[in-house]
């Protein structure tokens, strides 16, 4: 019979068998495996089920295509290059408050012109001065005014007799009545040759024969003296005001000559015999009080004149003081509130103020010291309408008093950060003061204060100046110089210049100079010379808040980090809100990964952002602040505040190309691939022309890994199952009678070789797809010869190169490499004991220029380098387990767990 009617016959017989099974309403019953679990019955709910159903919460998707591998998680991206941290710069003198100095001092990496070198130009030395001024003597042709002047000189520091109209002895008034001498008296002299200071040995007597005049050399001692006996036969009761000058004279020279004290106290007391009905001429007595810092006798004094009672009277107050005389008046309790304020008794200070103002005399002295007292409390709106309330009560407005009123008024409005009112205060003050020198350097000090937190830093610095050729070179004015030509950019040495100026001329007053020294020296590079001035500012005032600032953020550069965040906090606790401390605290505790706590001080620190922000000149510095804050919102997994804050810092600077990348970082988190990588590209775009630029190195290199990582593919198998997941080939390498399978959860080489030689399972992909490979390597306590895992790039059946993990006869892992006929080999430090097991990872970079494939076992490298071949492989990549005997032996080696990466087409 023919095979065709043959084969016609069973396809025929087949079919009708089929057809027979699907017509039967008999359903067989699938086998059941001995180890299958009995289920427990269900019962339905009386309801509708599908009407039960949940609504809310994460589904299946009914329609996705069920895949044997899965994506692999998103990557970490780091966060892009950051700028420089925005610097604060140095606030004014007078200061305003702290959270006012960021809104035009807050920038991004301020800089000077020139360098220290600046310093030493000609002329700038005190040598090359005084060779000037030596010059400029021997070469006048006025001999008279060059002997004028000298005889000028002598007279500061001698004594003097003019004995003719050519001839001028000088020297000591030795009489013991000095200072009673007149015209004509006999002189006891001792002379002294002024230009070597050498004194004669013996006095000598003149008298009203042997010279033409004399008088006492220039000193404020001599003048002091002179001035108390001329006071003393002139002393009337119509000559109070006059009085009261010199007595504010002799306690302004006090602290240089005590005995001007004693004479300041004299004068006091005769003013209250003259006049005991006038409060004025009490409050100077108690005004020398205070300044010889007899607090209490003061304060006795004022309170009983006030009205109130004391338990206890100081024994010296040995003047007869009125009760209650002048409890009408509001100055008497002004001046308790200043002693009780020195005492550090704010409470008890304020409420004498509060009565002083209640009384309503008409003195500005009591809402200009409650309007001082609630700014310092932080009560800014009302402190400032009681100073401006006051200064429409003074009845002079060139009077100190006055004048002291109208500083008020300007520093008053500093705090409150409203620069053009403190700039029209500070004019007013100044064109009242007249010939007031010390009123006109406040307000000068003030207008350039007020111009320099502005924003205006060459207005401030011509301000400055111009009051530095006018009164002279005061600390506060060269202070304001220096600083704000360097907030414009200016010359360096002029800079370091006048800040070190103003700490020698007020060297007790110098830690706001020393500390705006640290940051410009910081600037310029000069580190060593930096630190020395902070340390300078801060053994001069340990509270001083920009010094403690400075402190905070060099130690945090440094690495003290516990410190930086201890001075931090402190100033962010005690110091008025500042968003510069703020930014600071919390960039410092998303670097130390407190994110949580970061999140609140970003969010503080933007509260503390000065209104209209977003159009202030240095916008770009607060764009960086809020970039910082992107940055930790994406720390803590909150994508959308991180889009949020990142286009938020892009309003703020639009060529922020860091927050356009972290944007992009965002994005990808948030799974928007597309959207990601068109940030990046935008990025690119911007930056085509420069290669190297730092955010175009960051979005191309991961715009390139993104992409790369989206075709990435994971594959795993456990080997659980009851066959071999498709794609595992066990027949293709099986040799000498020994085939894989699947056995014990694992795969396995198990049996008895009948000769030398290799058995091999495994499965294939593209060579070009392949990114990683690992297994687990056990072998059996009767496996004899060698066992390892493998990776083999193969074209057809040629093996074109491979590399071999494996475990040699002795117990220890070895591997080898083999590229055609070269090959080359090594032993690692590991073993693998009969019944043990290795975890293997072959991993390949595809980043670099030519791949570079990484194994380790046990997570430890033990092998890393390029492969060429692997470029741009043509062929398959082989991965699998491996056993090899010499002879016939006995082979037990499985692997389990098997982790594959591969990169879709």
């Amino acid at each position: 019979m023919k095979r065709e009617p043959i084969v016609f016959v069973l396809v025929l017989a087949i079919l009708g068998l089929m057809g027979y099974q699907l017509t039967s309403n008999k359903v067989p019953a699938p086998a059941r495996s001995g180890k299958s679990k009995q289920i427990e019955p269900y019962a339905l709910p009386d309801a509708d089920g599908v009407a039960q159903l949940n609504g809310n919460g994460p589904r299946r998707d009914l329609f996705l295509r069920p895949s044997a591998d899965t994506p692999l998680p998103p990557l970490q991206l780091p966060a892009p290059p950051l700028a420089a941290f925005p610097e604060l710069m140095p606030p004014p003198l007078p200061l305003g408050r702290f959270d006012g100095w960021c809104q035009h001092l807050m920038v991004l990496e301020p800089g000077l012109a020139g360098s220290l070198d600046d310093l030493f130009v000609a002329g700038d030395t005190i040598a090359g001065s005084l060779d000037a001024g030596g010059e400029g003597l021997s070469s006048s042709p006025d001999l008279d005014n060059a002997f004028a002047d000298q005889d000028a000189a002598y007279r500061q520091s001698y004594d003097w007799i003019r004995l003719s109209p050519v001839s001028t002895v000088y020297g000591h008034i030795m009489n013991e009545d000095r200072y009673e001498l007149a015209q004509g008296d006999d002189l006891i002299f001792v002379t002294v040759n002024p230009a070597t200071g050498r004194e004669s040995v013996v006095d000598q007597l003149f008298t009203k024969d042997n010279y033409e005049a004399f008088g006492f050399a220039e000193t404020l001692r001599n003048e002091i003296e002179l001035l108390i006996r001329k006071e003393r036969g002139t002393m009337t009761a119509g000559r109070l005001d006059s009085i009261r000058e010199t007595i504010s004279w002799f306690l302004n020279q006090g602290l240089q000559e005590p005995v001007a004290f004693e004479y300041a106290e004299e004068m006091a007391r005769k003013a209250v015999e003259l006049a005991p009905d006038d409060i004025n001429s009490w409050l100077s007595l108690g005004e020398v009080w205070e300044r010889t810092f007899a607090f209490d006798r003061a304060f006795a004094m004022y309170a009983q004149l006030a009205g109130e009672s004391l338990p206890q009277v100081p024994s010296a107050l040995d003047v007869p003081v009125p009760q209650g005389r002048f409890d009408y008046a509001a100055a008497p309790r002004v001046h308790m509130a200043s002693i009780l304020q020195r005492l550090g008794l704010e409470k008890e200070a304020r409420e004498q103020l509060e009565v002083a103002l209640n009384l309503a005399d008409g003195d500005p002295s009591a809402p200009l010291a409650l309007g001082q007292m609630y700014l310092a409390d932080g009560r800014l709106e009302e402190g400032q309408g009681l100073i401006e309330r006051a200064l429409t009560l003074q009845p002079r407005r060139n009077s100190p008093a006055a004048l002291a009123n109208g500083l008020a008024v300007g520093e008053a409005a500093l705090a409150r950060g409203q620069w053009d009112a403190a700039i029209a205060a500070y004019e007013e003050t100044l064109r009242a003061a007249n010939d007031d020198a010390q009123a006109s350097i406040a307000a000068s000090s003030g207008h350039a204060a007020a111009l320099y937190l502005s924003g205006r830093f060459a207005d401030a610095q011509e301000i400055a100046n111009a009051a530095i050729q006018q009164y002279g070179s005061h600390p506060h004015l060269l202070y304001m110089r220096g600083v704000a030509e360097a907030a414009d950019g200016g010359s360096a040495g002029n800079v370091i210049r006048d800040l070190r100026a103003a700490a020698v001329a007020a060297p007790f007053d110098a830690a706001p100079a020393f500390a705006a020294q640290a940051f410009w020296l910081d600037r310029l590079g000069e580190e060593e010379a930096a630190a020395e001035a902070l340390d300078q500012a801060l053994s001069l005032d340990p509270s001083l808040v920009y010094g403690r600032y400075l402190r905070a953020v060099w130690d945090a550069e440094a690495g003290g980090q516990q410190a930086a965040a201890d001075l931090l906090l402190d100033l962010a606790r005690h110091a008025a809100p500042n968003a510069a401390v703020l930014s600071s605290f919390g960039t410092l505790l998303y670097n130390d990964g407190s994110f949580t706590q970061a999140s609140v001080a970003f969010s503080r620190s933007e509260e503390e952002f000065p209104q209209g922000y977003a159009l202030l000149p240095n916008q770009d510095a607060w764009g960086q602040l809020t970039l910082r804050r992107a940055l930790n919102h994406l720390a803590l997994g909150e994508v959308e505040d991180t889009i949020a804050a990142c286009e938020a810092a892009l309003s703020l600077d639009e060529n922020l190309l860091a927050a356009r990348n972290l944007k992009a970082a965002a994005l990808y988190a948030s799974g928007d691939l597309d959207a990601a990588t068109a940030d990046f590209s935008y990025v690119l775009d911007l930056l085509r022309e420069e290669e190297e630029h730092p955010q175009r190195l960051y979005a191309e290199n991961w715009q390139a890994r993104v992409m790369e990582h989206d075709r990435l593919r994971r594959w795993t198998d456990d080997f659980d199952g009851r066959r071999l997941a498709a794609g595992w080939d066990t027949q293709a390498g099986a040799r000498l009678g020994v085939e894989p399978r699947l056995e014990d959860g694992a795969l396995t080489i198990r049996g008895k070789h009948d000769g030398g030689g290799e058995t091999r399972t495994y499965r294939t992909m593209p060579g070009i797809a392949f990114r990683q490979f690992a297994g687990t390597l056990a072998v059996g306590r009767g496996h004899q010869g060698e066992a390892g895992l493998f990776l083999a790039l193969m074209n057809r059946s040629r093996e074109l190169w491979s590399f071999r993990v494996y475990r040699d006869r002795e117990g220890v892992v070895a591997w080898a490499t083999t590229q055609g006929s070269r090959s080359e080999q090594g032993r690692t430090a590991f073993r693998i004991a009969e019944g043990g097991s290795a975890r293997v990872q072959f991993s390949l970079n595809r980043e670099t220029s030519v791949p570079v494939l990484t194994v380790t076992i046990e997570g430890q490298v033990v092998w890393s380098e390029e492969v060429s071949n692997l470029r741009n492989p043509t062929g398959s990549m082989a991965v699998g387990l491996s056993a090899t005997t010499a002879h016939s032996l006995d082979v037990d080696v499985a692997l389990d767990d098997v982790a594959l990466i591969y990169a879709q087409p």
